[in-house]
């Protein structure tokens, strides 16, 4: 398997850019959940990340503003899997979802969502952080 290392220092500018490409295309990017990853995941909610979706990264953690609540869930399910798009619908990035700090790439503070109800993301924050170090 292939390794790759950031310096430190990068993580700040990487963060930077990921806000970019979550901010490009029409409209606001898009926070997608859905019950399993692959073509036969169930899509459970959709939010939209303000404009701009944060302020300027200044770390490697990216706080994002509020999103813009899912008014009418289209499925029920736990959520299990995330995808991040641009406004355009192009992917920026995609991870696991649980309610576990430390043990998923998302952490939501409830992943069961009920078909109609209205999901809402109070706080959402993604922490780049050096997976080991180098040596």
């Amino acid at each position: 398997m292939a390794e790759l290392f950031l310096a430190p220092r990068a993580l700040p500018a990487l963060a930077r850019a990921l806000c970019a490409l979550i901010d490009a295309g029409e409209g606001g990017g898009r926070l997608k959940l859905f019950d399993r990853r692959g073509k036969d995941a169930t899509l459970l909610a959709t939010l939209t990340f303000a404009r701009p979706c944060a302020a300027q990264a200044e770390t490697e953690e990216i706080e994002f503003y509020a999103l813009q609540d899912e008014p009418d869930a289209p499925n029920r399910g736990k959520a299990a899997w995330a995808r991040i798009e641009d406004g355009d619908g192009a992917l920026v990035l995609e991870g696991d979802v649980g309610e576990r700090k430390g043990k998923t790439a998302f952490v939501i503070e409830d992943a069961s969502i009920r078909k109609g109800d209205i999901v809402r993301v109070r706080a959402l924050r993604l922490a780049l952080r050096q997976v080991r170090e180098r040596g």
